[in-house]
């Protein structure tokens, strides 16, 4: 790193070291969330092999000093608008006071017949949410039955939160013999990474040693945090339930919420195409996923559209 950070090429396009590619990379995805930096998270989480502190500073000065990046109060940002600096400090305060209600929900949660690990998504989970912001929650269910658990949840919130999404926004099931994410790209990578563990530490070890392809993108992420994980033993309601259901009965039910789920989610969502709608609303004995705004590919494009516009603003290549 003593060595010139940035140099012209024969084109007159400078070139970056990788660690400021990688910088600049990282703060690019956040800034789609309005989200700045400190240099403490980006050693965290920067899209690099873990850098040493010396030479993290050192590129962050550069890239600060040729005006890519902006620094304010500690934050570094991709962008010169210093308004998400004050954004990102009241969601902080935000999600600080939601969490408390939040264990709550996942303990409720974690109370429910099939339900073998939580963990609170979105977000919450990355410590920041905005005014009209709910809480997610990936959930972890038995083999055979994950359908029948995701109905029995969505009737609770129907019926008993009145539909209410802001503290019970359940909207992604797989179970646990089917523990690797299939959609294994950037965005993915930063929800798994960001996942916080609430309920059966033995099944969330599992997923996330499952998952270990996060690293490719975040090798410097470290492990969740386990703490506040619990570990309930099952009511005479919950195990008496999936007595019922253990057999053929359960089966067919399984079977049948899955295509009732499907059908339902077909008709309302018609106008999204084929490849699309497996993408946001993939489902079968082993996953349902709710996505229907398409979060997923609308993070990819706004990531990708801000590259390029860099680039080509600056005349580097990335």
């Amino acid at each position: 790193m003593d060595a010139v950070l940035l140099t012209a090429s024969q084109n007159d396009i400078f070139q970056l070291t990788p660690l400021q590619s990688a910088i600049l990379k990282t703060l690019f995805y956040f800034d789609v969330f309005h989200y700045p930096l400190t240099a403490e998270e980006l050693e965290k989480c920067c899209l690099s092999e873990k850098p040493e502190k010396s030479e993290l500073t050192t590129a962050l000065n550069c890239l600060v000093e040729k005006k890519y990046i902006r620094q304010k109060d500690g934050f570094y940002m991709a962008t010169d608008d210093e308004s998400i600096l004050s954004q990102r400090l009241e969601g902080n305060k935000r999600a600080e006071r939601m969490m408390k209600k939040t264990f709550f929900y996942s303990k409720l949660i974690s109370h429910f017949p099939f339900v073998e690990a939580v963990f609170i998504s979105g977000s919450l989970a990355k410590g920041c949410v905005d005014k009209k912001g709910d809480v997610d929650y990936f959930v972890i269910a038995r083999p055979g039955r994950l359908w029948v658990c995701r109905t029995l949840l969505m009737f609770f919130k129907k019926i008993f939160l009145l539909n209410s999404r802001k503290y019970f926004c359940i909207n992604y099931f797989i179970d646990s013999d089917h523990l690797t994410i299939p959609d294994q790209n950037l965005f993915t990578a930063t929800e798994v990474a960001f996942l916080k563990p609430v309920y059966n530490p033995a099944v969330c070890k599992r997923f996330l040693e499952q998952n270990k392809w996060v690293r490719v993108y975040y090798p410097s992420m470290p492990d969740p945090d386990t703490a506040e994980i619990i570990q309930v033993n099952r009511s005479f309601f919950r195990a008496l339930f999936e007595w019922i259901l253990k057999g053929q009965v359960g089966e067919r039910w399984d079977i049948r919420f899955l295509r009732i789920s499907l059908n339902r989610w077909k008709r309302k969502f018609s106008h999204i195409a084929p490849v699309p709608f497996e993408l946001n609303f993939r489902s079968n004995r082993s996953t349902s996923k709710h996505h229907p705004s398409g979060f997923q590919n609308k993070v990819l494009d706004q990531y990708e559209m801000k590259l390029r516009e860099f680039m080509q603003r600056h005349q580097v290549s990335l």
